[in-house]
């Protein structure tokens, strides 16, 4: 988004994965980011006017994902949520 309009800004961080190779790891994480990335992409401008700073700990993901990257977007999903966004 570019000009003056509402920006959403979410900073993770610590990622923490486990039983996966660095290569899947990093699939995860870009997941992660794409995800949220589309999340407040789609979100209502009018929504973010005023939205204080939050701090939050979403659930862990135990689920199983299809993929590396999977699991980075349900991981991205819960994080949005908990911060009280809608999908």
């Amino acid at each position: 988004m570019t000009g003056g309009g509402p920006r959403v800004r979410i900073v993770v961080d610590e990622v923490v994965v486990r039983g996966l190779t660095p290569a899947q790891a990093t699939s995860v994480v870009a997941g992660l980011e794409r995800t949220l990335g589309a999340l407040a992409g789609a979100a209502d401008p009018a929504a973010l006017t005023g939205l204080a700073v939050h701090v939050v700990r979403p659930p862990v993901s135990r689920a199983p994902a299809p993929s590396p990257a999977a699991l980075g977007a349900q991981a991205a999903t819960a994080l949005w949520s908990a911060l009280g966004g809608t999908r």
